[in-house]
């Protein structure tokens, strides 16, 4: 196994779309990850936005997520982009909650919210880059066509 993590296969996917959720601004999930469109096409750009001088930073670059490190996410924007990832129809065998409590313990996923709590669960994603490509090479999957400004 060259990814060098021996996870099943969903378990993967999993964790690829916990990166996403991760680093990805969750206001282009839809431009990403709605069914039928291309995640490379450009969206047109209507006015009244900010512009991309106020987009820069005080260093002068684009203040670009894996710099600052993975953000805590819903559990189920994370499930979201997982359905809308996966090539194929999920078993119903597969218990999808399980593989996540798995991640956790692996310490793949941090637990971000209340220990308590039951519902609006947040994780943080704890893969490097380089482990999360390899990760999506053997499940032939091309993350850097949804990995937003990561140039």
């Amino acid at each position: 196994n060259s990814d060098g993590m021996d996870l099943p296969h969903y378990t993967k996917f999993l964790l690829i779309s916990a990166y996403l959720a991760s680093y990805n601004p969750s206001r282009l999930d839809v431009q990403y990850f709605a069914r039928g469109k291309d995640p490379t096409q450009k969206r047109k750009r209507k006015g009244g936005g900010a512009s991309a001088a106020a987009a820069e930073d005080a260093l002068g670059g684009r203040d670009r997520q894996q710099l600052l490190g993975p953000r805590s996410f819903a559990i189920e924007r994370m499930l979201a982009i997982f359905y809308s990832v996966i090539a194929e129809p999920v078993d119903s065998a597969v218990d999808v909650q399980t593989q996540i409590a798995s991640l956790i313990t692996l310490r793949l996923l941090t637990k971000t919210s209340a220990g308590d709590r039951l519902d609006g669960i947040k994780c943080k994603c704890n893969v490097s880059l380089e482990a999360i490509r390899g990760i999506s090479r053997s499940v032939r999957f091309e993350i850097d066509r949804f990995l937003y400004n990561f140039t």
